[in-house]
């Protein structure tokens, strides 16, 4: 399954070294958001992960959209070519 993703912002474009991408689940039957941001997490290290989401929460001053609509459920199932954006603060000051 393949979906593709957005970096939005300019701090998760320095991690990345992309503005986008399309990630692969081959062994995740239904991935959820949650199973995305780990994978994220994994690729390109914990730096991303304290800045998209904590606790398996998203911080309210982060924005995650899944097809052009915002996503507050970690829980929420990913489908084949979901566009997933992630938009997050320049800085935390």
């Amino acid at each position: 399954m393949r979906i593709n993703v957005e970096y939005l912002s300019y701090l998760l474009r320095q991690i990345t070294k992309k503005e986008s991408e399309e990630i692969n689940f081959d062994s995740v039957g239904n991935p959820t958001l949650s199973d995305l941001l780990r994978l994220i997490e994994n690729i390109y290290g914990n730096g991303i992960g304290d800045l998209i989401f904590n606790k398996n929460t998203i911080p309210p001053n982060v924005f995650i959209l899944v097809n052009g609509n915002r996503a507050i459920d970690l829980e929420l199932k990913l489908k084949e070519g979901d566009q997933v954006s992630f938009f997050t603060p320049v800085s935390n000051g």
